[in-house]
């Protein structure tokens, strides 16, 4: 019952962290189910699909209608439509664009507005259309010199335009529809930003939306544009600022130029089961060249939630968040795989990862010593230099590289670290609250130079962490995780290897070896012996805890430890002569996680851990009954894992039988024993059941002789 009560102060502790900034915005859709609009189809209009001939005014002539009467719904039944017009002034001069474009679909100030494909419904951008920078006498490509400086000239600038532009409006559904940007026919100019290094940054999207709200974008493939697959954009917008509800599904952003998807600003956007992949791996490159970008400019970003999403092989950095007032964002089942570049370079505010596949190296996160909420964090993640099967992987020199001043509660929790072909993490925390490292399996593979180190951490918390190899038999190099200022090793830290060693190159004590809290190699003179594996202790009972001794001068403490956590200290002081009889108090509750741990009184470098679990039971916390003679005790119950059956039968059995029932009737354990003695102990293991109510029978050669009522806690 404690572990259940402990479970549900955790979850509602995560619950009140994570709803600060990830609260859930759901779209709402009964304007949908009630829309009463007028209905406009692209075909009536005059458009003709699968064609040569431009559709653009179509488009614009829907748009209208849609502004005019303040709502619509647009129907673009199947086929290919052609889109995207520049005119070209006919008196150039130096304070206009030579190429002017005309808007495609762009609407401002409505509300319920529905635009619907069908299955086979494609928009595509004309061959041929101006992008960058082009000179406003000549139209000529421009290309400034020097090309390390802003240039965002107006006059000089080339729009190819976005597709679907909606401004200041309410209530958006747009679905079904493929958007096809033809980045790989456009004639490109000079770059269009604040250096050459920035790209083009003039308009070419698929979808935009600026400054509305309650939208919900769907079954979207909208791949091969200038800039950004999607761009969602909220301008002045503070934390205080009512939700601007934006719903991404099932939604298909590749080969990009820019990204594919940029959040410049907005409180509530939820992406499901979308893909954001291949930005910059066409034609155009434009940092920063990400899957998504999470970057408010002149507002906020917060309330992200991004489900079971895929972002691989952008050509800079699977997801970027470093730059305006963002953040705030929690990824769930999501997959990043940096092939060109990291996987993540995040330097802002409450970014949670849970349940991630994260391959190729990371770069940063954000500490926060004082808000621990504001901390970015990895729970039951996967981290791994995996070579993709078609774009491989991006490997700096560090698998998790974060080297950042302020790092305090920065969190992997459950997570596995998986270094191929680099090391594996390098932590450097400058202040004095620790990052975490938790519950996590970290493992080596890389072959470096001998007596390098091959992981690096400074400030950090270690707690049931496993160091593990995995290297050829003929690899004699050793190498070494190398300690800074102030790392906490507490308990269950495990280093059982032949090659990576702790501190030191030379540090041959510490292998195979718990480590002490602190991070001082221990000397291991103590050996445990006793309570040894599987071993089942009863409360109430005298039991003698045994170990080798080295210098029976010293003094020693026996601590007591369920799972890697501290217990209580079964005895402070106590002569280092091998021997304790400990009498098992009946406060300690039945499990079978229980470690023991021995140290030196006078040299705490000099301990040992038990290096597996033992178990405690509670025979008197159970159920007894006598049936026609026979006497049977359960215990304990309620139970934690394990129940424990002592029988004394009347006449020795042929056969017993154990049956666990559900309340349903339906057998969901049973255990069989031939031959057995009149008295006897049975022990049934029930660690993967639920919590709740379970019935179990014993059978005596068939004949059941009692059914009990057991409780899992």
């Amino acid at each position: 019952m404690k572990k259940f009560i402990q479970l549900l102060i955790f979850l509602f502790s995560v619950s009140q962290i994570s709803a600060q900034y990830t609260t859930d915005y759901p779209f709402d859709s009964d304007w949908v189910t009630n829309f009463n609009g007028r209905v406009f189809n692209i075909v009536d209009l005059g458009a003709i699909p699968n064609d040569e001939i431009n559709d653009s005014p179509y488009f614009r002539m829907a748009a209208d209608s849609i502004q005019h009467y303040g709502t619509g719904k647009l129907i673009i039944p199947s086929g290919l439509y052609i889109v995207g017009e520049q005119n070209i002034n006919p008196n150039p001069n130096s304070q206009e664009q030579y190429y002017q474009n005309n808007e495609i679909f762009n609407i401002e100030g409505v509300n319920n507005v529905i635009i619907e494909g069908e299955t086979g419904t494609k928009i595509k951008i004309r061959d041929g259309l101006r992008f960058g920078s082009f000179h406003p006498l000549t139209g000529e490509a421009y290309h400034h010199e020097p090309d390390t400086v802003q240039f965002t000239t107006y006059e000089y600038r080339a729009d190819v335009g976005d597709i679907f532009l909606i401004e200041n409006s309410n209530n958006i559904y747009i679905k079904n529809l493929e958007l096809d940007g033809n980045n790989e026919n456009l004639i490109l100019g000079g770059y269009y930003a604040e250096t050459s290094a920035h790209g083009k940054q003039t308009e070419a999207t698929g979808i935009k939306l600026m400054g509305s709200t309650n939208a919900k974008i769907q079954n979207i493939h909208t791949h091969h544009h200038g800039l950004d697959g999607i761009e969602i954009t909220h301008y002045n917008l503070t934390p205080t600022s009512n939700p601007t509800v934006v719903v991404l599904e099932n939604i298909n952003s590749e080969y990009n130029g820019r990204q594919g998807l940029s959040w410049v600003g907005g409180i509530g956007l939820t992406a499901y089961n979308c893909k954001f992949n291949h930005t910059g791996k066409a034609n155009i490159l434009s940092p920063p060249a990400s899957g998504v970008d999470i970057e408010a400019e002149d507002s906020v970003c917060r309330g992200g939630k991004f489900i079971n999403c895929e972002l691989i092989n952008n050509g800079n950095s699977a997801l970027v968040s470093a730059s305006g007032d963002g953040g705030y964002s929690t990824f769930e089942n999501c997959t990043f795989w940096g092939n060109t570049s990291a996987s993540l370079s995040i330097t802002k505010p409450a970014l949670y990862f849970e349940n991630c596949q994260i391959y190729g190296s990371m770069y940063h996160a954000f500490g926060s010593s004082d808000d621990a909420s504001l901390a970015t964090k990895f729970t039951n993640c996967h981290f791994e230099d995996l070579e993709h099967p078609d774009y491989g992987v991006f490997r700096a020199n560090y698998l998790i590289d974060i080297n950042e001043n302020d790092l305090g509660n920065v969190t992997f929790d459950n997570c596995t670290i998986v270094a191929n072909e680099i090391k594996s993490i390098w932590i450097t925390n400058e202040l004095n609250v620790p990052a975490y490292v938790k519950n996590t399996t970290i493992t080596h593979k890389k072959q470096i130079e001998n007596h390098d180190f091959i992981a690096n951490f400074r400030r950090v918390s270690l707690e049931n962490v496993q160091f593990t190899e995995e290297y050829p038999a003929v690899v004699t190099d050793v190498y070494f995780i190398n300690i800074q200022d102030d790392v906490d090793v507490g308990n269950c830290v495990t280093l059982e290897n032949q090659h990576v060693k702790w501190e030191s190159w030379d540090n041959d004590t510490m292998l195979g070896n718990w480590i002490l809290p602190g991070h001082y190699p221990m000397q291991n003179t103590l050996e445990l012996l006793t309570p040894s594996v599987g071993e089942t202790l009863s409360v109430g009972n005298v039991y003698n805890v045994t170990w080798n001794v080295d210098n029976s001068n010293d003094f020693v403490e026996i601590q007591l430890f369920k799972g890697c956590e501290f217990l209580e200290t079964i005895e402070n002081t106590t002569e280092n002569d091998g021997l304790y009889a400990w009498t098992v108090s009946s406060d300690i509750s039945t499990a079978n996680d229980y470690r023991m741990k021995i140290l030196n009184k006078n040299n705490l470098q000099d301990f040992d851990y038990n290096p597996t679990e033992f178990s405690i039971s509670n025979p008197s916390a159970g159920t007894n009954d006598i049936i026609n003679g026979n006497e049977l005790h359960i215990y304990p119950n309620p139970f934690n894992d394990r129940v424990f059956i002592s029988y004394t039968l009347k006449e020795k059995p042929e056969k017993i039988n154990i049956k666990v029932k559900n309340l349903l009737g339906k057998t969901i354990s049973e255990t069989n024993i031939e031959n057995q003695d009149t008295v006897g102990n049975m022990e049934i293991k029930l660690n993967n059941f639920a919590s709740g109510l379970y019935l179990l029978e014993f059978y005596d050669n068939l004949e059941m002789l009692k059914s009990f009522k057991i409780i899992k806690l």
